[in-house]
């Protein structure tokens, strides 16, 4: 096959996971941050007994919602779901701008961030993000209403046939509801890396992530399944889900011997203070290893749609990956020392 890049044939750029200090605490952060909020919500339900609870119910409920557009349960299983849908859009809305504008410096001119800036940063651009879910939301719920509208007309006693003929018009209206779900759910992520990297309004950002989603649908989806494995399937799947991290780190403790008392002490089954402040300590360290490896992932997860962004930039629009805007408003910056009108460092 011709090396040309012209054509149907295209070259499918590898999108680089560039690891970065600031965004891994930031990351550890939103992920403590929504812990807390599980936790809370468990508090404040009867249904719930701790944290891990709730996170299963909000992902069980997100995929009923994915699946027929419509929650499971009763109401006391919904509102933790809408509780915990908004601490994620706020957590994502700054912490995840945050995130992408520290791997969007590194991505794009291998500059370095600090947390400090970059939440001042996503402090900037937290209301334009915000309003991209508001936005999905309500154009969904608009399609909605008007697929209710004709469902209602159906059910009309016998003159509620004639509108049936209406039906095909509900298909459609379903169908762009689908497209607009699926394709905020899939381009979210390069709408945060939009607003990291142009620093421009939602429907700029949103506008941009569909062209591009559209205009390369196979990159997208093979960028999205080799995140999806890389992530979820390596990383947490190996480290989190077979706990190899921590068999590892257990069995390298006692390579030549096997302390049976040491063993109850990390399981929690021995006897003493000393035996129980073991096993706390174990836990301690073991939980602190899995967010700092949860916290990596969600990192990379930020980073690799930000780098889907920056590709698939230069890919459509013919945009250097090195131009991104770097103008921020000097009150977020305050290490710099604004002076007739130049910044100079302090």
């Amino acid at each position: 096959m011709s090396e040309s890049n012209s054509g149907p044939f295209k070259r499918i750029s590898m999108p680089w996971f560039p690891f970065s200090v600031p965004a891994t605490v930031l990351a550890a952060a939103a992920l403590l941050i929504f812990h807390g909020v599980c936790a809370l919500v468990a508090l404040a339900s009867s249904e719930f007994e701790a944290a891990a609870e709730v996170r299963n119910l909000f992902v069980m409920q997100l995929a009923s919602v994915t699946r027929s557009l419509s929650l499971v349960g009763p109401w006391s299983w919904r509102w933790p779901f809408f509780v915990v849908s908004a601490s994620v859009l706020v957590l994502w809305a700054y912490f995840g701008i945050a995130i992408c504008r520290c791997l969007a410096l590194r991505l794009a001119r291998d500059e370095y961030l600090g947390v400090r800036d970059a939440l001042s940063f996503a402090r900037t651009k937290f209301g334009t993000a915000l309003l991209f879910p508001l936005i999905v939301a309500g154009c969904i719920l608009v399609l909605a209403a008007a697929n209710a509208l004709i469902g209602s007309l159906m059910q009309i006693p016998v003159v509620g046939i004639v509108f049936h003929l209406f039906l095909p018009f509900a298909y459609v209206l379903t169908g762009l509801m689908l497209i607009i779900f699926f394709s905020a759910l899939f381009g979210g992520g390069m709408v945060s890396g939009a607003i990291a990297v142009e620093c421009r309004g939602t429907l700029d950002a949103w506008g941009k992530a569909l062209n591009y989603t559209f205009a390369r649908p196979l990159h997208l989806i093979v960028y999205v399944v080799l995140l999806k494995v890389f992530l979820v399937d390596f990383l947490l799947g190996f480290g989190l889900g077979q706990r190899l991290l921590h068999a590892w780190t257990r069995t390298s403790l006692s390579p030549l011997w096997t302390n049976t008392d040491f063993e109850n002490d990390l399981d929690g089954r021995g006897d003493g203070f000393l035996s129980d402040a073991t096993h706390h300590v174990w836990s301690f360290f073991g939980d602190l290893a899995a967010l700092g490896l949860a916290a990596v992932v969600l990192a990379f997860a930020f980073g690799g749609f930000t780098a889907m962004f920056l590709i698939l930039r230069k890919d459509v629009d013919g945009i250097d990956v090195t131009e991104i805007e770097l103008t921020v408003p000097a009150e977020t910056l305050p290490r710099m020392v604004v002076e007739d009108g130049e910044g100079a460092g302090a």
